[in-house]
């Protein structure tokens, strides 16, 4: 059976997507993590607090080693308002996540994982290490004061100290995706999509 892509295109192009980037920046602006983002068990929000607190020993050492600090924070942003999360080196006038974060802390992160362009975040792990005596309300300041946060494209919930061990990207465990689709009026108990024979396909 043959499928020809440009005869559903009327199903995706005819529909509300500014619901759904208007939907991501109503969280953005807010200081507060939606219940939806936090999951359940295992699957939660990254709890910063529980990862500064196994650095602890490290963090009261004297040794050298420990001189250089590591920080890691949760972070969120439109992807509408970016050309994806990693800088284009050579390629002038495309704004990215990476760009927006080295302007306001001045100074390169790691991320764990990079999306696409116009693909949201919504607590997103980044981090970097640093050998001035700053404290993670310094770097919350940092991007709380930034154009990026006050133009609400990007946002910050929280910065903790981490092992010196902890890399966001080669610590991180499991990523979650959510699609966002705006509904039609229809047949389907109202809206135009059968939700329910759609949950039972993906659920394969």
């Amino acid at each position: 059976m043959s499928c020809d892509r440009n005869s559903h295109s009327d199903l995706i192009q005819e529909r509300n997507w500014d619901v759904a980037s208007n939907f991501w920046r109503s969280i953005l602006v807010s200081n507060v993590t939606p219940d939806f983002v936090q999951g359940y068990g295992d699957y939660g929000v990254t709890d910063l607090a529980a990862i500064n607190n196994i650095g602890y020993m490290e963090f009261q050492s004297g040794d050298p080693r420990f001189k250089r600090q590591t920080f890691a924070l949760r972070i969120g942003y439109d992807g509408t308002q970016y050309n994806g999360f990693q800088m284009q080196k050579g390629v002038k006038g495309l704004r990215t996540v990476e760009d927006d974060i080295e302007i306001a802390l001045k100074r390169k992160v790691v991320a764990a994982g990079r999306t696409d362009k116009e693909v949201s975040a919504i607590s997103q792990i980044i981090c970097f290490s640093t050998f001035e005596d700053l404290t993670s309300a310094d770097f919350i300041t940092q991007l709380k004061q930034s154009e990026a946060v006050h133009s609400g494209r990007l946002n910050v919930w929280d910065c903790k100290r981490v092992p010196k061990r902890f890399h966001a990207l080669f610590s991180a465990t499991w990523r979650r995706y959510l699609y966002i689709f705006p509904l039609n009026p229809g047949s389907y108990n109202g809206v135009d999509v059968d939700i329910p024979f759609v949950n039972e396909c993906l659920n394969k």
